[in-house]
């Protein structure tokens, strides 16, 4: 894939591109060709796409997950932070993620 291709702001296909590209050439390459995408208007999924790019580590996501109880950003900190620790092969770090994004009233 052309890693110069910049898509609007969708920072889900990002992230799920991402995701397979880990799953398939490990964690390291799916950050090198990350796929570029605008700024996305809701916080919670800038920081989502900083911890992806590698410009942060998880502390913006863990705020979010512990500061929005009940609300979307709470439930995407979950989701994505469970989706990342499973990309680097965090299985049990992933389960208690996405765990938590089920058990979002969200």
């Amino acid at each position: 894939m052309d890693v110069g291709v910049r898509l609007a702001n969708d920072t889900e296909e990002a992230i799920w591109n991402f995701l397979c590209v880990a799953r398939i050439d490990g964690f390291d390459s799916a950050r090198k060709s990350m796929l570029r995408v605008g700024n996305d208007r809701r916080a919670v999924m800038g920081a989502v796409l900083k911890l992806f790019r590698g410009d942060t580590d998880e502390t913006p996501l863990l705020a979010f997950a512990s500061e929005a109880k009940g609300s979307g950003d709470e439930f995407y900190a979950n989701l994505y932070l469970g989706l990342y620790r499973e990309a680097q092969g965090d299985k049990e770090g992933a389960r208690r993620f996405l765990t938590l994004a089920t058990k979002s009233k969200y």
